[in-house]
């Protein structure tokens, strides 16, 4: 992969990565501000626990994805970057268009996944 490609990449992880990042801290916000009157029913207390329940796995799984983009940068970093973790072939452009923190090629992924199923 040439140096522009990789740094287009890099430069659109970082993007990401700051988006992510935002949205993580204000949907932990807002679940944690959930519920804070003084004053609820039970039907509002149960609403509100559901809904700050929701938001806080939201990003938990941002969360996760934020791993997986810290992990494309350093691979970026260690000269990894685009090379499929279990086959070592490169993984196609389309698909780190798509997903640029992947680690697998869409083969190995979906022998990945049939293995999961």
């Amino acid at each position: 992969m040439d140096a522009n490609t990789l740094e287009g990449y890099r430069r659109r992880l970082v993007e990401v990565r700051r988006a992510l990042a935002g949205e993580v801290v204000a949907r932990t916000r807002e679940g944690f501000a959930l519920g804070t009157d003084a004053v609820q029913d039970m039907a509002d207390e149960a609403a509100n626990t559901y809904a700050r329940q929701v938001l806080l796995g939201l990003s938990e799984r941002e969360r996760r994805q934020l791993l997986e983009i810290d992990g494309a940068l350093a691979r970026i970093e260690r000269g990894e970057y685009g090379i499929c973790e279990a086959c070592g072939e490169p993984i196609a452009p389309a698909r780190l268009e798509a997903l640029p923190y992947a680690t697998l090629c869409v083969e190995c992924k979906a022998n990945q996944e049939q293995g999961e199923g």
